[in-house]
């Protein structure tokens, strides 16, 4: 059971955050404008394939869509193509009951607070939830941030998270794609970290 913080900012109002969802909540504070435009354009990467949640995948496809970021850079010097990548992940989604695509290995899960209502504030059109490997993508995007000296998280930290979460769907489009994930990974850290250097 997760430990609980009290937030009495708010005056009057008393709000009860779990310490996971707060830490949330500062991790998307710490996005540069890239990497929040990658998570905007994620969910209308999962809209537009008829998923129902945000997957490793669909990350991936958001940092193709944000041209300026240093994960869109590390991608396109290693050939990846937006629109043979999208296409390999309506072929990795499986069909709903009602015939339109679901995301690959999505399970039900609770609507979360933090970062998701962040997510669902920032894009019009409703909440889409993460999927557990997006969550878990999104917190190693932290960890290599902080590994690298970072004070914020750019696009390239984002695709580094995506390349540290095992079974990610997003590595099975990288391959079909014939992207190495370790070759990507060296050039994400320099992008990464270059950008760092100008913000």
């Amino acid at each position: 059971m997760a430990s609980t913080y009290v937030d009495n900012r708010a005056g009057d109002t008393t709000r009860r955050t779990t310490v996971l969802e707060r830490q949330a909540e500062e991790m998307f504070e710490r996005f540069t404008r890239d990497a929040r435009d990658v998570v905007i354009q994620s969910q209308e990467e999962v809209r537009a394939t008829g998923c129902d949640r945000i997957g490793t995948e669909h990350l991936l496809l958001g940092i193709l869509a944000e041209p300026t970021g240093a994960g869109h850079r590390a991608l396109h010097e290693h050939g990846a193509d937006p629109e043979s990548l999208r296409g390999a992940v309506r072929l990795l989604a499986t069909p709903k009951a009602d015939g339109t695509a679901a995301t690959p290995g999505a399970g039900s899960g609770r609507r979360g607070r933090g970062l998701l209502r962040r997510l669902r504030d920032s894009v019009s059109g409703g909440h889409l939830p993460l999927s557990q490997r997006a969550k878990q993508a999104l917190e190693q995007s932290l960890r290599a941030a902080l590994e690298n000296d970072a004070k914020s998280i750019n696009s390239g930290h984002i695709l580094l998270g995506v390349l540290r979460v095992p079974d990610a769907t997003a590595h099975r489009v990288l391959a079909d794609a014939a992207i190495d994930p370790g070759a990507l990974r060296t050039t994400a850290t320099a992008f990464a970290g270059a950008s760092d250097s100008t913000s």
